[in-house]
């Protein structure tokens, strides 16, 4: 057997690969990365090209490869973005973009099905919500606007696509397809109710059979993998979790990147209250929790449209500084629509309370304090999350993790785990080789609480929040 697991992580941006030991640490410093751009537009476009993507793939395989020197690969681990999917042809062929979850052009048929349908009915099936980021909107939509979408033979996500095109065959997990919206998660099959009330055919969905494969033509290319497993491409929520360390009690896990979510892993029959998602990860395992689309894009837009210092660490001893006193504001953070608690892509950002005296500074405050407000009322929904330590990964500073303690009460730590996706695909993969007490803990700073007065104050701004939501929708 092998010495090393090859970790891929498909993301949105970019595609990354690094090299794990049998104890679970990544082998060097060396994360090789490739970028790509999306295609966009006003409309809502968000796709990805499937070459670029592929392209990608494999040029991070090389750069991670060449620093094998003859050490043989165990086995091949990818963790891949959750809710998107490409149409091909029999053989494999890309008939479609990669169209992403944050492609909100299926929106229309989103509020189309929420109407026809039971919301709660479809939620207690498939652990999903009625929202066009799901493949029943995405599906609707493109039978109406796509004239080749009848020509789709199959409808894969990008994580098996890739595997397809890099190995010559591919085998699809519950923990990817619990992501489409299509799935039963607790019978581990398609949910025939869904997806007969769509235009899809059932024949074009893949065959749930979560086994690993061999390298083949992949082992061909790249000779250290010539001996080795591939194992299905898991959901990105799955393999962040798994590689933080946030995979049981006492810990929960909140990825603060361009989105955010908040999600635990819990055992037993997959459910979550209306709102919120239950992810089957295996027959025993399930995730459950929220996600909402305003996180780290809201500070990115603030950077870019308002007049704040220009160095990183100024401003966030600014934002420390400010986020310790009431400063008049209350933020309905939906730049980018939203998803967990009510799933509404036609919700628009808000602004109250400014006056003549208010500053960029505190725009920007505010901007972070109401998205740290979603993940707390998510927490709130979420059952025993206030009994969890949430381990945060996404690069939030800790100033900024004591304001996300005192908004939202959870006891929070930073992940040691710079790259948390990565490892939780290889860890995946090396549960099949060794035994999993063997793996290294993984490391945690220390654990931030909640400020008892702050939270108080964050509380009250809470109430406030969610009344204005009220009364604009």
């Amino acid at each position: 057997m092998g010495s090393l697991i090859l970790a891929l992580d498909i993301g949105t941006s970019s595609v990354k690969s690094a090299l794990y030991n049998l104890r679970g640490q990544r082998v060097g410093e060396r994360v090789a990365q490739v970028s790509y751009a999306p295609i966009t537009d006003h409309n809502g476009r968000f796709e990805l090209s499937p070459a670029r993507v592929l392209k990608s793939a494999r040029a991070c395989i090389d750069a991670t490869l060449s620093d094998v020197s003859g050490q043989v690969v165990a086995g091949v681990g990818i963790s891949c973005f959750w809710h998107s999917m490409v149409g091909t042809s029999e053989r494999g062929a890309a008939l479609t973009p990669i169209y992403t979850w944050a492609d909100t052009r299926a929106a229309g048929a989103a509020v189309e099905l929420r109407a026809a349908w039971d919301d709660a009915a479809y939620h207690a099936r498939t652990g999903c919500m009625l929202h066009a980021s799901f493949w029943p909107a995405r599906h609707l939509w493109l039978s109406r606007v796509e004239p080749g979408y009848k020509h789709v033979q199959k409808w894969l996500s990008p994580g098996e696509w890739l595997t397809w095109q890099l190995t010559g065959d591919y085998r699809t997990a519950e923990g990817m397809v619990t992501g489409t919206g299509l799935f039963d998660p607790n019978s581990g099959s398609w949910d025939t109710t869904t997806v007969a009330a769509l235009p899809i055919r059932e024949d074009t969905l893949p065959v749930v059979k979560a086994e690993p494969i061999p390298s083949g033509r992949a082992g061909r290319r790249w000779p250290a993998l010539e001996g080795a497993l591939w194992f299905p491409a898991l959901g990105d929520g799955i393999t962040s979790n798994f590689g933080s360390g946030a995979t049981a009690a006492p810990y929960a896990a909140i990825n603060y990147g361009t989105s955010a979510a908040l999600r635990m892993v819990k055992r037993g029959r997959a459910q979550a209250p209306l709102g919120l998602f239950a992810y089957r990860i295996d027959g025993q395992q399930f995730l459950q929790g929220g996600a909402i689309s305003n996180g780290g894009n809201l500070y990115a837009w603030a950077r870019r449209t308002l007049s704040l210092p220009a160095d990183d660490a100024t401003l966030d001893r600014a934002l420390a500084k400010l986020s310790t006193k009431p400063h008049g504001l209350t933020v309905l953070p939906f730049w980018h629509g939203e998803r967990a608690p009510h799933w509404r892509d036609d919700l628009s950002g808000t602004v109250h309370g400014i006056r003549g005296s208010t500053t960029a500074l505190e725009i920007a405050c505010a901007l972070r304090e109401a998205s740290f407000q979603r993940l707390a009322l998510i927490a709130d929904k979420l059952p025993g999350a206030r009994r969890r330590t949430a381990i945060v990964g996404g690069g939030l500073t800790r100033s900024a993790l004591q304001t996300l303690a005192n908004v939202t009460g959870l006891k929070v730590c930073l992940a040691g785990e710079q790259h948390a996706s990565l490892r939780g695909a290889a860890l995946v993969a090396l549960e099949h080789f060794i035994d999993p007490g063997t793996l290294a803990s993984p490391r945690l700073s220390k654990t931030i609480a909640p400020e008892p007065s702050q939270h108080r104050r964050f509380k009250q701004e809470r109430t406030r929040h969610v009344a204005l939501e009220a009364q604009l929708q």
